[in-house]
């Protein structure tokens, strides 16, 4: 049997053959057994349905209806209430996390007091090397230990004895 043959077939269950096909699709059920069967299963699942009309358009109730139209022409003042109230928590949270941001970055900064210690640490590492050899250093030897032990930044400074008489 091919896809022809159960499309007849459900033609004919459905009842929108023509007279001539109709006779015609009989006469092969009446010889066929698969096409019974096929003509039975069809039946039996319709009846399952409910032998529903799925080309029918449902019907809908007047309060339906009503309801819907209702719907449709209220202002929608209950819509903005969710969003209104999201922005606003949002704002908040948003205000909150500058405010901490600002505040810990307000107390992480370093008074100009701080910012030398930090700048000579490895001086004052080295303060008791210094303080030990000091008197037995001469001028010169001196300013060069003080000089390997600055910061960075005022290491572009001239060698110490660098203006000196004959250099």
């Amino acid at each position: 049997m091919n896809e022809h043959d159960g499309v007849r077939l459900m033609s004919y269950a459905d009842g929108s053959l023509s007279p001539a096909e109709r006779e015609a699709v009989e006469a092969w059920i009446s010889v066929d057994p698969e096409a019974r069967r096929l003509l039975a299963e069809h039946r039996a699942l319709w009846a399952l349905l409910g032998e529903a009309d799925f080309a029918a358009t449902p019907a809908t109730s007047e309060d339906f209806r009503r309801r819907t139209l209702q719907r449709a022409t209220e202002p929608e003042t209950a819509a903005w209430k969710p969003r209104a109230i999201a922005l606003l928590a949002a704002s908040v949270l948003v205000g909150v996390i500058m405010f901490a941001w600002l505040d810990a970055s307000s107390r992480s900064t370093l008074r100009a007091d701080d910012v030398v210690v930090v700048g000579n640490l490895d001086l004052l590492e080295h303060l008791s090397f210094v303080d030990e050899h000091a008197a037995s250093l001469d001028e010169s030897a001196f300013a060069s230990v003080l000089h390997e032990f600055a910061p960075p930044s005022s290491r572009d400074m001239p060698e110490p004895g660098a203006f000196e008489e004959g250099r």
